[in-house]
């Protein structure tokens, strides 16, 4: 059975979440039944605000007639056509549409905005100084590259805690459904310290719960590696799933080397099942049709 290697692109929950205005945010979670208390299995009930850890602000987050995360379909929740948009920011700063305009074609879909600031996650300036985006840009997005259905960051919010009237005002620049073009949902504290150069695919799977605004989500992207043209009928590879902790990078694998690698594999394993005379008979057959 074909896999496809994904890297899981949001950051786990734990004990501890730096979130905004907060660097230590702590879910509960407290145990409902326990195998080694005598019960048959683990349960647990958790509690936490919907707006930690990575998540997805909707459309609700800021008017109260704009969809949630529950009147999305499956399919809005998938983006074929990211880009990354490499910026450097520091604290408090703000990114505006000049970081953009050279970067974001006419058909990308989803924009991951990727600073660098995630190294902080975990201090007091990530929850506390974090970067955040204009207005302007979510006006340009929707009205310049209306394809565009999402903005992600790796930082813990598109409001800067040094600017927080402007951070609203952008809010509501990409999430109002009364504005020209379509609104932009916000993803909020990624994990993007990963190789991207192979970015094919992102999945967004929110958390779907009505009676919500947004909702904490798993973001996923699946790296394409195609061989060269006219090898294995230049079709993409697939790979294990994969999750890689911050710092860590994909790498990049020959196709065709993976494939020979397979057959060699299958071949060892037929030729311990044949008799003496049918494996050499296999092994004539394979060499006339190579020789050709």
């Amino acid at each position: 059975m074909d896999r496809s290697r994904w890297i899981v692109l949001s950051h786990p929950l734990g004990s501890v979440v730096p979130v905004y205005g907060d660097t230590f945010a702590r879910p509960e979670m407290a145990v409902v039944k326990s195998i080694r208390g005598g019960d048959a299995a683990n349960v647990f009930r958790i509690t936490l605000e919907n707006h930690w850890g990575t998540h997805v602000d909707a459309p609700a987050h800021f008017f109260d007639h704009g969809r949630s995360v529950a009147d999305f379909a499956a399919g809005e929740w998938v983006f074929s056509c990211p880009c990354v948009v490499d910026v450097t920011v520091g604290p408090g700063e703000l990114i505006g549409v000049a970081a953009l305009q050279e970067v974001v074609g006419e058909g990308c879909d989803l924009v991951l905005l990727r600073t660098g600031f995630q190294r902080h996650r975990g201090l007091d300036l990530y929850s506390h100084d974090n970067p955040g985006v204009l207005a302007e840009v979510g006006k340009w997005l929707r009205e310049k590259r209306p394809k565009v259905r999402g903005l992600g960051m790796d930082f813990v919010s598109l409001t800067s805690r040094r600017h927080r009237l402007l951070g609203s005002e952008s809010h509501r620049a990409f999430l109002d459904p009364d504005a020209p073009g379509e609104p932009v949902v916000i993803i909020e504290d990624m994990n993007l310290e990963h190789s991207l150069t192979a970015l094919s695919q992102v999945v967004c799977a929110p958390l779907i719960m009505r009676g919500i605004d947004s909702a904490p989500c798993i973001l996923t992207l699946i790296l394409i590696l195609l061989p060269p043209k006219g090898d294995l009928g230049a079709q993409p590879q697939g790979f294990d799933f994969v999750f890689l902790p911050a710092g860590h990078h994909v790498q990049q694998v020959d196709a065709r080397k993976v494939v020979c690698q397979r057959l060699v594999s299958f071949m060892g394993f037929a030729f311990a099942c044949f008799s003496m005379s049918t494996r050499h008979r296999i092994f004539m057959l394979i060499t006339e049709n190579f020789g050709r």
